[in-house]
């Protein structure tokens, strides 16, 4: 996906009309592997076009990071358009010089308040059988869990969790859930081949037989990306609170905290019909549409829709994102309390880093913008200036 990724950057970059934050996203690549962004139309000449360039990029990244776990990698956006410097108000990049400059003072302003690192969130979740029965999973899991109500359950090598059936008939009542915690994230693959990727503080209920039901319904707590398989025949419906959508085939994730002002759905591919309680009248999205429900009605806008996904992918990637939401993904994802100031809560960033850095990363990055500093009190982090 990395290396599709990149050749669409690319290609958009040529055709000179990347977005600002597709834009931004190149330019860290470039970044990242010390390369100058100037030199881009003279590779493509040397070698041939865009998919020759993002082959030989993909290769250099694997090749610098390869004595390293690639969570190890921290990504940081420079974002080239002027533009975005009104848009996003701050940039998080900061030229190498200058994090050797600064970074000395940003960790210490952080890491001395609080001496044990904060590490990242991981693969984990509890998962709930029908009989009541609760296997806890984690990085460390692997092999078959359970064999229950007709349907075995498994961890495979790459950490995704999967059902198969044992026998022939699976009970037509069995109801299992899953869950995550703070700091967990987990990948389902579902009974009927359906991927569905749990953030953090999340959950999705969803019966055994699954794949044999005339509608295939789900609910769900927190945060889930979905790729839905294709059935013509049963139609895949998933419930979020007061919000449900429908689709056949797709791509899309819904974000439905109980902290959060609304429900968000995000398509990336195919189509959905989203309802909701109170609106007369449902909403079909197209892809990168984003729906806003927040209790009385649905608003559809025009996103990037890959940056809304990006939490799947290992990364961090705020456009424009006001700080207090951005604390509320940090609190989650690291197992922390927060507490954001009145006065910074609307205050809006740009930039990227890896899900899989230290917590003292994440807000020494933060801290270079000069907008916003941080310090612990009896294990709250508190984000002030």
């Amino acid at each position: 996906m990395e290396q599709e990724r990149l050749h669409y950057l690319l290609t958009k970059h040529a055709q000179g009309n990347s977005s600002v934050a597709e834009q931004a996203e190149l330019d860290n690549w470039f970044h990242e592997l010390s390369y100058d962004l100037s030199d881009l139309k003279h590779w493509m000449e040397a070698n041939g076009g865009e998919y020759e360039v993002a082959d030989r990029l993909y290769a250099d990244f694997k090749n610098k990071y390869k004595p390293e776990p690639a969570k190890k990698i921290v990504r940081w956006i420079a974002i080239a358009a002027a533009c975005a410097v009104l848009v996003s108000g701050v940039l998080f990049f900061v030229k190498k010089e200058k994090v050797q400059k600064t970074k000395a003072i940003a960790a210490y302003s952080v890491s001395t308040a609080k001496p044990k690192e904060v590490q990242a969130g991981k693969t984990g979740a509890t998962l709930t059988l029908a009989s009541g029965k609760k296997i806890y999973i984690s990085d460390k899991t692997s092999g078959q869990l359970a064999e229950e109500a007709g349907v075995r359950i498994s961890l495979t090598k790459d950490g995704r969790l999967q059902y198969t059936l044992s026998a022939a008939q699976v009970e037509a009542n069995a109801m299992n859930m899953l869950e995550t915690a703070k700091g967990e994230q987990i990948e389902l693959v579902l009974p009927d081949n359906s991927l569905v990727f749990l953030n953090a503080a999340s959950s999705i209920k969803y019966a055994a037989n699954f794949a044999d039901k005339k509608e295939r319904k789900l609910e769900i707590t927190g945060e889930a990306y979905f790729e839905v398989e294709k059935d013509k025949r049963r139609p895949f419906i998933v419930k979020a609170g007061k919000q449900s959508v429908q689709v056949l085939g797709t791509r899309f994730n819904i974000k439905s905290y109980a902290d959060e002002p609304d429900i968000r759905t995000t398509l990336i591919e195919g189509s959905v019909k989203i309802n909701a309680e109170g609106v007369k009248s449902g909403v079909i999205l197209k892809p990168d549409q984003q729906a806003a429900f927040n209790g009385s009605a649905i608003m559809v806008a025009e996103v990037e829709a890959h940056s809304f996904v990006s939490w799947k992918e290992g990364k961090f990637l705020f456009v424009s994102e006001d700080m207090e939401s951005i604390m509320r993904q940090v609190s989650r994802w690291y197992n922390v309390d927060v507490s954001v100031a009145d006065h910074l809560k609307k205050i809006k960033l740009t930039g990227s880093v890896s899900r899989f850095a230290n917590i003292s990363t994440l807000l020494e990055k933060l801290e270079q913008t000069g907008q916003v500093d941080f310090k612990w009190s009896n294990g709250k982090l508190i984000a002030t200036k």
